[in-house]
């Protein structure tokens, strides 16, 4: 039978469907194989397509591969009973299969003055001392490039990236050492964007501020501030706020809030003593750039040329439901990793 590919008959049918119920959970797979081979049948199926892997390549990112599985599951109806369980081993099994390594295409790295560290966690112990682990507040801004596609992604070989759209919001988030999270203040370009077409998105619920660069300024901070005082006086609390010492967060010289105290960490130190630069931002990107790649997944099954040019509108929806997916268990261990809280 090996040589030229052809058609059971009937009666060799039967001896395969035989000998599989004989053996069947008493020999492994490979050797039931074996045992066909060595009665003449051809146990290797015959590629139909050349690259059969390939458009699983164009969507395969260390992230998103699990989900990018398990929505093409759902998109062809497969029973759960009858699916794989998309785990990190079937994801290992699958890279060593075809020879895939994850490659970065670029990045960056920060450093601190490490001899300094002890001695300013010493400094804020005894300021964080003063108030309780849920009114210790750090409060962080980051960018987010909210159409930016993959830089990185599964590949036989090294790939060159595309052109980067630097498209961009600002986001201010905070926290608290317990893990409560502030809202997002989002900062963009324009006062009404024009996807928000029932209004500014100020009326969408977004805690929303504008300028040409979409930047931090004093006027917004003393704004942001003024703000969460008044949100801290009425639930009857006084917080102490960490923030780094940008020059945007300067306040000036006699300003005092009522509810609020305002201590800015040490300069060039802040990656390894501020909570948000722990994992928390880092957490919160990861999670916007996942829900982004499923987005575009869902907008290139439609046919959109370019799934990854999403608008302000969506781009926000997405980083909210990234922001409520960052957990309280995250933003404490990022706390207890900076080592800046007095009973750690």
């Amino acid at each position: 039978m090996t040589g030229s590919r052809g058609r059971l008959t009937y009666e060799q049918k039967v001896e395969v469907i035989d000998l599989y119920k004989r053996h069947h959970g008493q020999m492994p797979m490979e050797e039931l194989l074996l045992l066909l081979r060595r009665k003449g049948f051809a146990t290797i199926c015959e590629q139909t397509q050349t690259e059969p892997h390939v458009e699983w390549l164009q969507w395969l990112t260390q992230r998103l591969n699990s989900d990018c599985a398990k929505h093409i599951a759902d998109e062809l109806h497969i029973p759960s009973s009858e699916r794989i369980k998309f785990s990190d081993g079937w994801l290992s099994k699958f890279k060593q299969r075809w020879g895939l390594k994850h490659y970065v295409f670029h990045g960056e790295a920060a450093s601190a003055p490490v001899h300094t560290l002890d001695e300013h966690r010493r400094t804020l112990h005894q300021l964080l001392a003063r108030y309780g682990p849920a009114d210790r507040i750090n409060v962080n801004e980051t960018a987010l490039p909210y159409r930016q596609s993959p830089t990185g992604g599964l590949a036989s070989h090294a790939l060159s990236g595309l052109k980067v759209d630097k498209t961009r919001l600002t986001y201010v988030v905070g926290t608290s050492q317990t893990g409560e999270k502030l809202k997002p203040l989002v900062l963009g370009r324009a006062k009404r964007p024009r996807c928000f077409k029932n209004g500014a998105p100020e009326s969408y619920g977004y805690y929303y501020r504008y300028n040409k660069k979409a930047w931090m300024t004093s006027e917004i901070w003393r704004e942001y501030l003024s703000n969460l005082n008044a949100d801290m006086q009425v639930q009857d609390r006084h917080i102490l706020l960490l923030c780094d010492n940008a020059s945007s967060h300067k306040v000036d010289n006699g300003t005092t809030f009522s509810h609020l105290e305002v201590a800015h960490l040490p300069p060039n130190v802040t990656s390894w003593l501020q909570p948000m630069d722990a994992g928390i931002i880092r957490t919160f990107k990861a999670n916007y750039r996942r829900l982004l790649g499923l987005h575009a997944l869902d907008l290139d099954a439609r046919g959109v040329e370019d799934p990854y040019h999403v608008d302000q509108l969506d781009a926000m929806r997405l980083a909210q439901q990234a922001w409520d997916e960052v957990s309280a268990s995250t933003i404490q261990n990022c706390w207890r990793h900076t080592g800046i809280c007095p009973e750690a």
